[in-house]
Formats: structure tokens, C-alpha cells, sequence
């Protein structure tokens, strides 16, 4: 009866240890996984930020462009 419980005491021990090294894993993960969510947020901030001022740049120029030359169409 001793090595039952003796068996049984380790078979706890060990799933108590395989899930704290599961949790510990998973912690880890979802740390990472934050950090490449938020760098990806700001990769699309600084692209809209970009395009946005790329766009009002590009539109400025044909404006001037078709001031300047009024009788030629901007394509």
C-alpha cells in the first residue's frame, strides 16, 4: 500500500510541475504575442501617418501643376 501512495504522490507531483511549466510557457507566449501586436499597431500607424502625407504632398503638386499649366490634364 506504501508504494501506491508513494506512486501516486509522484504521479501528482509530476502533473503539479507539468503544469506550471505549461503556464509558464503559455506566459511567455502571450508576452511575445503582445509585443508583435503592438509593433504591428505601430507599423500601421506610421504607414497611414506616411500615406496620408504622401497623398496631401501629391495632391498640393498636381493642384500647382494644373495652375500653372491650365490648357494640359492631369492624369
Amino acid at each position: 500500500m506504501a508504494s501506491y501512495d508513494r506512486l501516486k504522490a509522484d504521479l501528482k507531483a509530476a502533473k503539479d510541475a507539468a503544469e506550471l511549466k505549461a503556464k509558464e510557457a503559455a506566459e511567455k507566449a502571450a508576452d511575445a504575442l503582445a509585443m508583435f501586436c503592438l509593433g504591428t499597431f505601430a507599423a500601421f500607424v506610421v504607414g497611414a501617418v506616411s500615406g496620408s502625407l504622401g497623398g496631401a504632398s501629391g495632391a498640393r503638386v498636381a493642384t500647382r501643376y494644373q495652375v500653372r499649366n491650365p490648357g494640359i490634364p492631369v492624369s
